[in-house]
């Protein structure tokens, strides 16, 4: 599949083993990616055909609809991107996807986005489709070799600076019925019409119109929204809030056309009593995720609803009243931002996440979320691993002393314009150091803690454009920084006598002008370096994304472009967005990109796509596991939108079927019997699990399990912990149930957790649990002696008679 980033699906009423899927976000967020075609599948979902790429390229689906009548005629709904090459507008196939043309009697320019289309159930010679900023168009013969289009205007707002985006819903069971949900571009940031004072041109996307027709579209009657806002936030008053570019949704029951769903920041439901004509609309949202974005019925019970939004799935049984989440499990789809590693061990990650929080990979399929919210760039003292930090968005960082458990807010004394994710980074030579970027260098000797007074801070950063903030930094030691911005500029800061020199050392006659999204050294020579970029050229004049400087004794760098080539020699014009330099070969090179890594072992001369196993989703951040007191190489890399992946690099070839079980909370399983931090003859625990009671810092053994737990009946009267035992997944093994110790005289369920890392399933595995006295200063009895002749059956020794403690 040439992409992993969809904005519409459309299956094929006749034949659901055909769907149909748009590459390219409908969503307009920073991180929406454009797509590159549409791709079919005819046997659902085993084998993929792309079509459309030149059509399609850099466009964003909005919607897809499929004729009911005839499921060859397939319409879209797209919002083009800034790409000279690539129209927006309302584009029909009528081969089943092979062939695509552009509608264009009577409707909008190819400038203007089409946010959304749909199709008459009953007839669909007739189609309603909306623009952005523009309005609503109907055509009664879609059908028709050349269609005409005509704009519905009684009772919908004109075309202004203030209509945004809309979507539209057609009512099942009563095809005249149509809606429209209509974002304003622009609101005040109160109730009295005050601007924002941070940012007086800032503007409100918010979601306050509300409209139905009733006659097929010929006049239209607008529905009040309940209102939100307060004089502390941007005044949504008759609204179902704001963000409406980026959560728009519109969905109207099959059986009714008086109940209809509001996809916004949150979910909500409008009821209409058609008697009175009056309408109740409630937020239904609040228990799950907000951001949402997408929205479907089950066929069969109408009262079955699913939510999608920025947390995944959600599904209510009961109209919205009640919801689960438990559809998500198993679901690789988080967006991941930025990652880093616990330095002495394999089994602990830090990583922010789109929305989803800062988690930490705890050894377990089931992440631990630290903190909630967005979670963007992330670090871990490499002296002191309990010491962590993260942020949500903007100037947010926080510290924590307990590995995750608790944070303090260090943001006393930033300020600036920043990105949303603003970079941050730790000294590496001395961890006390931190440095924070906004359009300003901000730091301190204090891990932010001192409110960033450090001597010199904050470092204005010369000739900046408008806008231009900092979007990487590498503290490499404590009298030198490199820092990259989203204009492409490279700056060197070296510090002599508590004074920070600054150097701008890019080439503008040579790099493009792209966002750096990372900067690395050479080992051992921390006067080369290499910079990794963004954005896209043009099929005349491709961008190298990839760069080795060499700086001279007068600040000044050398560059070469060592961006990866195609095998005719062309330039791989594709954004790349972090690097790896392998520490023991330094012309081992290791890049991720929007389309997955790529490896050099020359210096940049050749690269090969390192992907295997991967899915076709953007590397956002990379990191080498490099274990000193091991052989081991771990490449890690954090995905945007499909989780974290993994490779050995120390072994030419891995298992497909990799079963283990945990010695203990930090044992990956990785050699027999289990790593020991740094030689030692245990491991300190990097976190706490009250489950299993465990404290940071616990000496960890062999004989400690992670993967083994005892549900004791306890209490009064006796009582497992968790009801029903096939209720004990691997979420609720992780997340829920506490290990209790065995009782005497009782009937104890013991949950065994097998994990199994290679790329194919495990079939017929075999558990054997075995018991002892657990007195370990007697020592563990031996196995029975023929126990693996046998294994996996019994051996001939099956059981022990248990001598008293007494």
């Amino acid at each position: 599949m040439c992409s992993c980033f969809f904005g519409a699906l459309a299956i094929d009423p006749k034949n659901p083993l055909v769907l149909y899927a748009g590459t390219g976000e409908g969503n307009f967020s920073q991180d929406s990616y454009y797509g590159n075609g549409i791709l079919k599948t005819t046997d659902g979902g085993e084998t993929w055909k792309n079509y459309a790429r030149d059509i399609f390229k850099l466009a964003r689906f909005s919607r897809l609809v499929i004729s009911p009548r005839t499921t060859t005629t397939i319409f879209a709904a797209i919002a083009s991107s800034e790409h000279p090459d690539t129209a927006a507008g309302i584009y029909r196939s009528v081969d089943a996807g092979e062939h695509w043309e552009r509608l264009e009697k009577d409707l909008p320019s190819k400038r203007v986005p089409a946010t959304d289309i749909v199709l008459d159930p009953v007839n669909p010679n007739v189609a309603y489709a909306a623009f952005l900023g523009v309005g609503i168009f109907m055509t009664n013969n879609a059908d028709d070799s050349i269609p005409s289009w005509g704009k519905l205007n009684t009772g919908l707002p004109e075309t202004n600076d203030s209509l945004n985006r809309i979507a539209l819903a057609i009512s099942p069971s009563s095809p005249k019925t149509l809606y429209a949900l209509v974002v304003s571009g622009s609101r005040p940031y109160n109730k009295d019409d005050e601007p924002d004072p941070n940012d007086p041109d800032k503007e409100f996307y918010v979601i306050d119109r509300f409209y139905v027709s009733r006659n097929a579209g010929s006049t239209w009657t607008r529905v009040k929204l309940p209102g939100l806002g307060t004089k502390t936030t941007p005044w949504e008053k008759d609204s179902i809030g704001g963000n409406g570019w980026y959560n728009l949704n519109i969905a109207v029951s099959p059986t009714t056309p008086d109940i209809v769903y509001l996809s916004s920041v949150s979910l909500w439901k409008a009821v209409r009593n058609p008697t009175t004509d009056n309408w109740i609309i409630k937020d239904i949202g609040k228990p799950i995720h907000p951001d949402n974005h997408a929205f479907a019925f089950d066929p069969i019970n109408s009262s079955v609803i699913y939510a999608g939004n920025d947390g995944g799935i959600y599904k209510s049984n009961d109209g919205g009243d009640t919801w689960s989440d438990v559809i998500n499990k198993g679901l690789c789809t988080t967006q991941f931002e930025y990652m880093e590693q616990h330095p002495n061990s394999d089994a602990v990650i830090l990583a922010g996440t789109q929305d989803n929080g800062t988690v930490q990979f705890r050894n377990s399929s089931a992440f631990n979320i630290c903190a909630g919210g967005d979670g963007g760039f992330v670090d871990i003292d490499q002296d002191q691993p309990n010491v962590v930090f993260h942020e949500y968005y903007n100037p947010t960082p926080e510290r924590s002393v307990d590995g995750g458990s608790h944070w303090k807010d260090i943001s006393k004394g930033l300020s600036g314009n920043s990105l949303f994710y603003p970079p941050f980074t730790l000294d590496r030579s001395h961890t006390t150091n931190i440095a924070f970027g906004t359009d300003k260098v901000y730091l301190d000797t204090n891990q932010g803690l001192s409110g960033w007074n450090a001597p010199g801070s904050p470092i204005e950063l010369p000739n900046l454009d408008d806008n231009e903030v900092i979007s990487a930094i590498k503290y490499i030691k404590s009298d030198l920084i490199y820092l990259g911005t989203t204009n492409g500029k490279v700056f060197r800061l070296t510090k002599t006598n508590n004074r920070w020199a600054k150097s701008a050392i890019h080439d503008p006659s040579l790099q493009p002008t792209h966002w750096i999204w990372d900067i690395a050294t050479y080992p051992n020579d921390v006067n080369s370096i290499i910079v990794t970029m963004g954005g896209f050229g043009s099929v005349t004049d491709p961008n190298s994304h990839v760069w080795r400087g060499i700086i001279s004794e007068n600040e000044k760098a050398n560059w070469q472009d060592i961006n990866p080539r195609n095998k005719e020699g062309e330039l791989i014009d594709i954004p790349v967005n972090a690097i790896v330099i392998y520490p023991e070969e330094s012309d081992t090179l290791y890049i991720g990109t929007d389309i997955g890594v790529f490896r050099t072992i020359n210096g940049g001369k050749d690269w090969v796509p390192f992907s295997e196993g991967l899915p076709n989703s953007p590397v956002f951040d990379m990191r080498l596991q490099y274990l000193q007191y091991t052989s081991m190489r771990l490449l890690r890399v954090a995905t945007h939108g499909r989780g974290i992946w993994e490779r050995r690099l120390d072994v030419k070839t891995t298992s497909d079927v990799d079963i283990f079980l945990r010695d203990h909370l930090l044992d990956t399983g990785r050699s027999q019997p289990s790593v020991r931090e740094n030689g030692m003859s245990y491991v300190a625990a990097s976190f706490e699990d009250s489950l299993r009671q465990v404290k940071l810092g616990d000496e960890l053994s062999w004989s400690m399990c992670a993967d083994i737990k005892i549900d004791a009946l306890e209490g009064s009267p006796p009582h497992y912990q968790i009801p029903e035992m096939d209720d004990v997944d691997y979420v609720k093994f992780e997340r829920e149930l506490v290990h209790h110790n065995a009782q005497r005289g009782r009937i104890n369920r013991i949950y065994v957790q097998v994990h199994n890392r290679g790329i194919k399933s495990a079939k017929d595995v075999t558990v054997k649990i075995l018991y002892a006295e657990g007195s370990i200063s007697r020592g563990y009895p031996d196995l029975p002696t023929d126990f693996w002749k046998v294994f996996p059956d019994n051996s001939s020794l099956v059981h022990h008679t248990l001598a008293s403690d007494n």
